[in-house]
């Protein structure tokens, strides 16, 4: 996991005080950045609020902040995709010294970088800027995919997981493979796959310890468009899948 890095070039941000000087007049003001998310297909998850941050939907889970004066970096910092308290998908900056900087927001899924977007904006004195800005879908990334059995989170009596994906013709396989079936996490990650391809998921099991399918989806077509895929798991056996 990627951990927290702060890097200050001309400030001190956190003080807005410069050693060695106690009669500069320090004009400083703070930054919110607040965020959602756009898939391949021009769809938004979330509305910048804490009921909708869209997090979920878009399958992020941290956000990396950089401010830039100029060409020079003086700040990064990795926040939670939802601040904690208060669930808004926001980053909050005090002591900025006032005038402009350039900012860029990238989203994580665990730690693939998976949307992106940058921009400026202008500090000023004893105030807050607030600032919404929509992150971009970022391509090649991995296609995630969510199971659920009648609806829950869950790996019921199911041990592993079996899945089959192809390409639209059904000609080739795109990946193949099983896993263990993870309650927790409920999903996986196939790598490196263009964003707005299509697919065709031959099949997904979730097997017993005899590798016998117990709930079951297959024959679905599928569209990579940078947001997870939820698929629902029904009792083995499923028409599709004989």
């Amino acid at each position: 996991m990627r951990r927290l890095a702060l890097t200050l070039a001309t400030a001190v941000l956190a003080s807005g005080c410069i050693v060695g000087d106690d009669h500069v007049d320090h004009r400083v003001g703070d930054a919110t950045l607040y965020w959602n998310f756009r898939n391949v297909d021009a769809q938004v998850a979330g509305d910048f609020g804490a009921a909708n941050a869209g997090c979920v939907d878009a399958g992020v889970t941290e956000v990396d902040l950089e401010l830039y004066r100029g060409s020079t970096r003086v700040l990064y910092q990795t926040y939670p995709c939802q601040e904690s308290g208060t669930s808004l998908p926001r980053a909050g900056v005090g002591g900025l010294e006032e005038g402009e900087y350039g900012w860029r927001l990238t989203a994580y899924r665990i730690d693939e970088q998976v949307f992106t977007s940058e921009g400026g904006l202008v500090v000023v004195r004893d105030r807050n800027t607030d600032l919404r800005a929509t992150l971009d879908v970022i391509s090649p990334q991995s296609l995630t995919l969510y199971y659920t059995i009648n609806g829950a989170f869950t790996c019921g009596n199911a041990s592993s997981i079996y899945y089959s994906l192809l390409d639209t013709a059904r000609t080739n396989v795109v990946s193949t493979g099983t896993i263990g079936c993870d309650p927790v996490a409920s999903g996986f990650s196939i790598s490196g796959l263009p964003v707005g391809a299509n697919y065709y998921l031959d099949f997904l099991q979730a097997l017993d310890s005899r590798g016998v399918a117990l709930y079951e989806r297959c024959g679905l077509a599928l569209r990579h468009t940078g947001f997870p895929i939820v698929i629902d798991l029904g009792a083995a056996p499923q028409p599709a899948c004989g």
